[in-house]
């Protein structure tokens, strides 16, 4: 019986408060994608929802990672057991959340940081990062001393040469929507 399919997955053990929080709330939800694992035609990317239906009750030592198992409607039997998909859960939907791109973030002594672009200065401030979303990591807190939000320019380039209130040269700007 391939319907519903039940996927198996394991989650990095840094997202197992996160995820008891959430499972208390409600029920988490589920994206199984196939997007460019060449599984079905013409490499179209599929998405299928499901529900988060358990976790396992201890941390693997060796891999520092929890397993989880979730159920996913298989209707027209395209998935199949032992398919490599790639799996999303979804913990919660944070309203107007700053975003930052993954490759902005830098790691320091005293944790993660940005370089922030105001005025051609680089403005260094420290930021602590929750859940990734794609290619974006979302900013849980900030030193209050210097802070960010949507809208402001990250270096994602060259961070290695800047320090903080150096002058610099965009070259160019990306946006998230």
């Amino acid at each position: 019986k391939i319907d519903p399919i039940c996927i198996t997955f394991t989650l990095p053990e840094r997202y197992i408060d996160i995820l008891m929080s959430s499972m208390k709330s409600e029920n988490l939800k589920l994206t199984v994608s196939t997007e460019n694992l060449n599984s079905n035609d013409n490499n179209i990317t599929k998405k299928y929802p499901g529900v988060l239906n358990l976790l396992d009750n201890s941390i693997n030592n060796a891999t520092g990672s929890i397993s989880l198992k979730g159920t996913i409607a298989n209707q027209n039997n395209e998935l199949w057991p032992g398919e490599f998909v790639r799996v999303r859960i979804i913990f919660y939907n944070q309203k107007n959340a700053v975003l930052v791109p993954l490759q902005a973030v830098n790691n320091g002594i005293k944790g993660d940081f940005v370089f922030k672009i105001k005025d051609n200065t680089a403005i260094l401030v420290w930021i602590k990062t929750g859940l990734i979303y794609g290619d974006y990591t979302e900013v849980t807190s900030v030193d209050p001393k210097n802070s960010i939000s949507n809208g402001d320019i990250v270096a994602t380039v060259g961070q290695m040469n800047l320090t903080n209130s150096c002058k610099v040269t965009t070259v160019g700007t990306d946006s998230f929507n």
